[in-house]
Formats: C-alpha cells, sequence, structure tokens
C-alpha cells in the first residue's frame, strides 16, 4: 500500500472514530465556526500578500505536465534523496538520462516558469492553500497541494506539494550542470540564482516543515553553486563571480536575516486545543481521537490503539487555561530568541521554554510544535554556508583574476566582498565578533620544522551526501553552540527522512559502529553448514552457541539500558513484579519499544520499501518476537529493573542478550525472519547483490563507505568553519556535527571525485 493509500486509509478511520463518537454520544466538539474561523485565518496567513503575484498559475501550471525521471519514480521525491541525486555530474553513468530529462520541452518550460516567478524585479510568493476546500481540483490531481484531512485540522497537515517541488530542484541542479558543460557561464549562474531564489520563497512559507525544506534547498544551492566553480574553474570569471555574490549571495538580495520563525504550527496547536479540550476544563471525549489522527497518518491500523494510549495521557494532562499560558509563554519565548539578533546574546545560554515544559502534563504539544526548534540551528548551519560561499567565491575570483591564491580571506574585501564574513562558530569573547573563516593553502601556510618534509594536508571526509542522516540526526536546538554537549542534541527530522537503500543501510550500519568489513569477516567465519543462504535454514544449536560466545566475551556494557530507566515502564507507577503478566511484556516490546518507538523511524526512513520488505512483515517478526520473549523467566528481571529505576549490571545485560538470542533462533521466529529475507531476495540491487555473494560462498563485498580519506596540496585552499564543537582543526576531520564544516573544497565536488576513484588533488590538477 504506497503512502497516499495509507494515508487515505487513516483519514477514513479517523472521520469513522470520529463518528461513531459523537453518534454515541460522548462528544462535546467545538463549532464548525470556530473550527471554519481558524481554517480561513490560517489560509489568510499563507495568501500572498497585497502587492505580490501568486505563483502558483505560473510554476503548478507547469508542473502539471512536468515528466519525473526515473530515479524519481512516482514523482514524490523524498527530501534527502537530494543528497544521492546531487552526485549524478557530468562524470556518472546515469548523467546522459539526467541531461536529456532536463532538455525535454515540459522540463525547460517548468524552468521558464522558475525563471519567470524569481525574477527579482517582479514580486512572486508561494500562496498554497490548505486544504481540499480551498485548493483547485487540477492541482490535487497532480498532487501540488496541502492535504488537512476531513474534519479539517491544521494539525493534521501533510505537504503534498512538497516532494513534488523537490524534483524542481533537482533539475535545476541538472539543467545548471548541462549549462556549465556547455560554456554557458551565463545560464549556469541564472539556473543557480533561479534555485537560491525560489529556496528562499519556499522559507517564507509559515509553517516549520516548509521552512525548514526550503533552508535545505539554500543550502544545497550554495554548495552546488560552489561544487559547479569548482569542477569548471575557467567557466565564470572573476567579473562572473564578483556579480553573483553582490547580486544573490548579498545580505540585501538573499535577506537570510530576514527568515522569520514558523508559526503556523502554534495556530495548529491552538485550533487542535480549541477542539479537544472542555472551555475552562480539561481535556474533553475527543482529545484521544483527534491526538490519534495526529500521531498516526503513516500507522492508520494503529488509531484506535493510539487513542487508548491518549485517554490514558488525557488523565495527567494540563487543563484548559494551563495549556493555553503554556503555549503563549512558549510562542513568546521562540519569537523574543528569534529575533535577537546578536547570536551570542546571553538569552541564547538558556534552555528554551518549550523545552523546560513538562512532556506529560504538555503531551500533545511534541506531535505538533516540535520541529519548531530545528530552525534554531539550522538558521545557525544556513549562516555558515551563506557567509562561506560568500567568502570561497570571492577567493575564487581572486584566484581567477591574479593567478594566485592571497595570504589571506581579507585580500577579497572591497572588490568582491563589502565585508568579510565572519563564521558563526568562532567568537572572538575580546572583541565580541565572529572571526572569518578558517582559511590557509595546504604546504604553503604550515610551519615546517627542520625535520619536516613538507606534504599535502590529510582530511577525513563524513559526507552527508554519502549518509544523509550524518547531516539530518542529533538536531535540536538548546544553547547556542560552544562546543558540543550546548548544540544540537536530540531528536532526528522525521520530514527529511529517506534516502537510497545503500546509503541508508549503510549508514544504519555505521551508527551502530558496524562497517561491511566487519560483516564480511562475521559471515566468513561461520561455520560451515551453520547457515543455507539459499534458504535460510539453520542450525539452531550451532548459531545459539556461537551468539553465546560473542556475548560472553562481550563487557556487557549496560548504559544504554541505563540511560533508558526514566523514559519508560511498562507496567505503571504503581505495577508490582507479580502484575507484570507475560501479556504486559508483550505488549511492552510491541507497543512502548516498536509501534511508538523504532517503528515511526523506520518507516520515516524509507528503507523498507527500497529493499522490497514490507511493513507487515516486520510486524509480524516484532509479534512473533515479543509473544516468545515474553515468557522468558529471566525477562522478569528487566522490567523490575524498570518499574523500580534501579541500574542493570553487566551480568544482567548479558542475560537478557542470551534470552534475546534463545527466542530469535526458534521455529516461531525464525520463520518470519526467513519471510523478510525471501522479500528482500526480490528487493532492490544492492541487497540482492549481497544475498548473491552470501549463497555463492563468496566474501561480502560492500564499497560504499559513508567517509573516506583525502589529500590535498599547495595548489587548491581550504575554507572551513569551526563547526558545533568550536573547535577548528584545520579540516582534519570534515563533518557537519562532530568536526569542521568544511567549505572549499566543496565536499559535494570531493564525494564525487571519490566515487570516481579520485581521493586527492595535486599538481594543481582536481
Amino acid at each position: 500500500m504506497n503512502r497516499q493509500r495509507m494515508r487515505r486509509l487513516s483519514r477514513s478511520l479517523a472521520a469513522a472514530a470520529s463518528l461513531l463518537a459523537a453518534t454515541l454520544g460522548v462528544i462535546t466538539p467545538a463549532s464548525a465556526q470556530d473550527t471554519e474561523d481558524y481554517i480561513a485565518r490560517a489560509n489568510a496567513m499563507v495568501a500572498p500578500v497585497s502587492g505580490t503575484i501568486d505563483a502558483l498559475p505560473v510554476l503548478f501550471d507547469a508542473m502539471i505536465d512536468m515528466e519525473y525521471p526515473s530515479v524519481v519514480g512516482n514523482g514524490f521525491l523524498e527530501h534527502s534523496e537530494m543528497t544521492r541525486l546531487l552526485l549524478v555530474g557530468a562524470d556518472s553513468p546515469q548523467w546522459s538520462k539526467a541531461a536529456e530529462w532536463a532538455a525535454a520541452e515540459s522540463q525547460q518550460a517548468v524552468l521558464e516558469a522558475v525563471a519567470t516567478i524569481t525574477d527579482p524585479e517582479e514580486k512572486y510568493e508561494l500562496g498554497i492553500p490548505l486544504g481540499r476546500n480551498a485548493s483547485e481540483q487540477k492541482y490535487i490531481d497532480a498532487g501540488l497541494w496541502i492535504d488537512i484531512g476531513e474534519p479539517e485540522l491544521l494539525a493534521d497537515m501533510e505537504f503534498i506539494y512538497g516532494s513534488r517541488l523537490e524534483t524542481v530542484f533537482y533539475l535545476l541542479s541538472v539543467e545548471a550542470e548541462r549549462r556549465a558543460l556547455e560554456d554557458d557561464s551565463e545560464g549556469a549562474a541564472e539556473v543557480l540564482a533561479d534555485w537560491i531564489r525560489l529556496a528562499r520563497m519556499w522559507t517564507r512559507r509559515h509553517f516549520a516543515a516548509e521552512k525548514i525544506r526550503g533552508i535545505m534547498q539554500i543550502i544545497y544551492a550554495l554548495e552546488r553553486t560552489r561544487d559547479i566553480v569548482f569542477t569548471y574553474p575557467d567557466l565564470m570569471s572573476d567579473e562572473d563571480l564578483e556579480d553573483f555574490i553582490a547580486d544573490e549571495l548579498d545580505e540585501r538580495a538573499l535577506e537570510e536575516q530576514q527568515i522569520r520563525i514558523a508559526l503556523g504550527d502554534v495556530m495548529a496547536l491552538r485550533q487542535l486545543i480549541q477542539q479537544t479540550f472542555t472551555f475552562r476544563g480539561g481535556p474533553n471525549e475527543q482529545f484521544p481521537l483527534y491526538m490519534a489522527r495526529v500521531t498516526t497518518r503513516d500507522r492508520p491500523l494503529r488509531i484506535f490503539q493510539e487513542a487508548a494510549r491518549w485517554r490514558d495521557l488525557a488523565a495527567g494532562h494540563a487543563g484548559w487555561y494551563d495549556v493555553q499560558d503554556e503555549v503563549d509563554k512558549i510562542e513568546g519565548d521562540w519569537v523574543k530568541r528569534w529575533t535577537i539578533s546578536l547570536l551570542r546574546d546571553p538569552f541564547h545560554a538558556r534552555i528554551t521554554d518549550y523545552q523546560r515544559s513538562d512532556k506529560a502534563q504538555y503531551a500533545m504539544f511534541e506531535p505538533v510544535i516540535d520541529a519548531v526548534e530545528n530552525l534554531f540551528w539550522m538558521r545557525l548551519l544556513l549562516y555558515t554556508e551563506v557567509g562561506g560561499t560568500r567568502t570561497a567565491l570571492g577567493l575564487a575570483a581572486f584566484r581567477y583574476d591574479n593567478g594566485s591564491i592571497p595570504r589571506t580571506s581579507k585580500a577579497i574585501q572591497p572588490r568582491y566582498r563589502r565585508i568579510v564574513d565572519g563564521d558563526p562558530f568562532d567568537w572572538d569573547t575580546r572583541q565580541k565578533r565572529d572571526l572569518p573563516f578558517g582559511f590557509f593553502v595546504p604546504i604553503r601556510d604550515v610551519n615546517w620544522g627542520p625535520r619536516d618534509i613538507p606534504g599535502p594536508h590529510n582530511l577525513i571526509v563524513h559526507s552527508y551526501y554519502l549518509d544523509p542522516m550524518i547531516l539530518l540526526e542529533n538536531v535540536r536546538y538548546t544553547t547556542f553552540p560552544v562546543r558540543l554537549p550546548n548544540g544540537p542534541s536530540g531528536p532526528g527530522l522525521e520530514a527529511m527522512a529517506g534516502g537510497s537503500a545503500s546509503g541508508l543501510l549503510l549508514a544504519e550500519m555505521a551508527a551502530m559502529g558496524v562497517t561491511p568489513q566487519m560483516v564480511s569477516d562475521r559471515f566468513s567465519a561461520l561455520p560451515e553448514g551453520a547457515i543455507d543462504w539459499q534458504t535460510l535454514d539453520v542450525d539452531f544449536d550451532v548459531m545459539l552457541d556461537l551468539v553465546n560466545q560473542q556475548i560472553d566475551a562481550s563487557d556487557g556494557d549496560p548504559r544504554s539500558f541505563n540511560a533508558g530507566i526514566n523514559n519508560i515502564r511498562p507496567g505503571g507507577p504503581s505495577a508490582s513484579p507479580e502484575d507484570l503478566t507475560p501479556e504486559i511484556r508483550r505488549q511492552f516490546i510491541t507497543e512502548g519499544i516498536w509501534n511508538r518507538g523504532a517503528r515511526p523511524m523506520v518507516l520515516a526512513s524509507g528503507v523498507l520499501p527500497s529493499v522490497g520488505v514490507t511493513i507487515n512483515a516486520i510486524d509480524d517478526l516484532v509479534e512473533a518476537f515479543a509473544a516468545g520473549f515474553a515468557e522468558e523467566p529471566e525477562l522478569a528481571m528487566m522490567f523490575e529493573h524498570i518499574n523500580e529505576r534501579s541500574h542493570f549490571t553487566p551480568a544482567e545485560v548479558k542475560d537478557i542478550y542470551r534470552a534475546g538470542a534463545r527466542v530469535l533462533f526458534t521455529e516461531p521466529v525464525w520463520a518470519k525472519v526467513k519471510e523478510v529475507y525471501a522479500q528482500l531476495k526480490n528487493g532492490e540491487p544492492f541487497v540482492t547483490e549481497i544475498i548473491s555473494q552470501l549463497q555463492s560462498g563468496g566474501s561480502l563485498d560492500l564499497e560504499v563507505p559513508t567517509s573516506f580519506p583525502f589529500s590535498i596540496d599547495d595548489s587548491e585552499f581550504i575554507l572551513y568553519s569551526y563547526g558545533w564543537d568550536g573547535e577548528g582543526e584545520r579540516a582534519s576531520v570534515v563533518h557537519p556535527l562532530e568536526g569542521d564544516i568544511l567549505i572549499w573544497p566543496p565536499v559535494l565536488s570531493l564525494t564525487r571525485m571519490h566515487l570516481n576513484g579520485i581521493n586527492a588533488i595535486e599538481d594543481g590538477e582536481e
């Protein structure tokens, strides 16, 4: 079942539940007039303001006839797939098809539409209305609309048009390189400028999901611009680059400082409160059904179970007055923070009122407004990319004009840049200002000792083009980042999950500290006959013995178990050991760990459809494992620890692992594993190739790393930001969150070179 059908099923079930409850007389709904007022106000907010022109008749009309490349499938391009598609350059096997697609008449019409609406002399805005009732049918049929369900609810919003718009950005990327290959410097610059302007237009929308994707598209466009300049060094002259910086990247043109905080999500929360609370009272009978609708968009069959969960949460939820006051406080705090221009202001050192709010008393807040907080860290990343791109293009222009790299980045001032941009992550406490981005030329700008042999600069590049989750996970605004512990941390952005099967599979392996070689070594060490890779039949005794040997050899680190004790309690505050029945244990695994925790993340990642596995097959596997796991007598100890909030010992952790292994290697559970395996065998080529290698008895050969070494000599300069850890390391470790942020050479360019077998820049050759 595809995403759209799942979505419709979810809405149908939600509507049916609401109708049934209303029929039975258990709901006292808010008046239809109140609901319509909120929808009308929201649509007035997103409509083009006076003096501007609605871009939809130009852009969306052209997109209706747009053809979608095979790599995008049905045209719904998931956000993080952009990182994979941007790797398709002129030296890629897929390039000829991509270029042919971009040159086709229908795609050229879309490019003309983008050029029209992004013309600086005009004032177009993306006036995309909310809901079926406010949208034109032709746009609904083409997937170019925003669905808010029936009955209409802002908190149940799905930005269906977004994935179509992402494909337009990919088209702009292909067209820019197509123009570059034709030595059309003016055309390439115009397309890149259109990309930046359209993305900036997207950030003017009022909901966090739209602003997040708009900011990411500006970042992609900036890196693609640097990539084009790096890959085609003779394409743009110093004058071309000077004009591009002034016309497109200057603060007065890009207005990156004028991006506003998203308050549409707060309006959605206010409407939800109005629908689900008794005036001056607490949550009404409609509360669990509406909240279940919001939290089961892609899990329609769980709506009634989720409603039961929200019914329990309603008992401890804050009432009408407290909820209203808390929303006001959170909104005011966000607005104040956003408008403080000095990012080092002491006010930014405080945690936000949203983070300070009680997550149980205000449980309804997180599903609706959580994404807003991510805008703070994304704004810093945007400032870094914008300032870094201005500096990098200025340095490239200086080199083009003078035939050499300057001694200092300040040399670009004043011709190429009015002022030298500061690194938002490198603060001079004494001067109270951002210091310039890190800049040096390898070999030339190193203080070599008398016994040193000068050599190139070596980098380890963690590329989010190979692993999107490097950038997208652990992003949460807390305080202004001076060191990583005060920087980004917390849950990832579900709205930006997705990606190719190979990239995401390897990303998940890397996140667990597992390398392809480790996998290969592990399988090659299996005794002959332990597993049949054709059928996945196994010798349970042999496999269990092997697993227990590995458990015995491990240190049984209990930190991950102990870290979660305060977050989960399967039996409730008053549960005693005798109350922890096998059924409660089973529900804890299926509901508490899987349905509410891991399952949404798996669905959001997009891995399963990419590898040909259905979520139902995984559900069945989890159910079978949970049924067996709940019967393990040693497992009662695990739940007692959680209810008593006492820490696990290494020996107890090993006992839990052994119990899990005993359950895994049983007929009922392994039968479900084999069903998943059967789907994998018919899935994505990357996975089927792995299985083929295993079946043939060969070693497992996975050659898609998420990081790689790279060396650069004195023919190129390096420009970098100190990054979230606040410690510049001359870009020796490049990582968007845990190292320096590399501006030049662009990570995109280095990643593409690496995939082509080139891991060095030397003697002026790229």
